[in-house]
């Protein structure tokens, strides 16, 4: 796993100020799964969509006889599928997270708690790409 350090030591997170305030595994986790979940929502289109379209086309006889373009038709649409989803799939989510601080770590909660008061609510992570 690519992220395992995150899972196992957390992620830096920072109040409103960019001030670091410790490291949360909760956060790593939320950090993970949005990022998850915006590379399927970037790859879905082109494997659900496209053997759709390729079964379309394949009705018609001059797609059928002409295989030797199949290959460079599925490439290219795979391609422009990528290149409309990519930005839509990076957008889902804010490069910038957040997450509230009663929903850390009971340790990292209490040296915020004891440290800043009631005053921070939400602290900000980079959940990544």
């Amino acid at each position: 796993m690519m992220r395992q350090q995150e899972v196992l030591h957390g992620i830096t997170v920072y109040n409103e100020q960019g001030q670091e305030l410790g490291k949360s595994k909760r956060a790593a986790n939320k950090g993970i799964v949005q990022v998850i979940l915006s590379r399927i929502s970037m790859t879905v289109p082109g494997m659900c969509g496209l053997p759709i379209v390729m079964e379309r086309l394949l009705r018609y006889n001059w797609f059928r006889r002409a295989t030797w373009s199949h290959v460079y038709f599925q490439t290219l649409a795979s391609g422009a599928i990528l290149i409309l989803m990519v930005p839509v799939g990076c957008a889902l989510f804010p490069q910038k997270a957040s997450i509230a601080v009663d929903k850390l770590e009971p340790d990292l909660r209490e040296d915020i708690y004891n440290t800043y008061g009631n005053t921070i609510q939400r602290v900000y992570f980079n959940k990544g790409l």
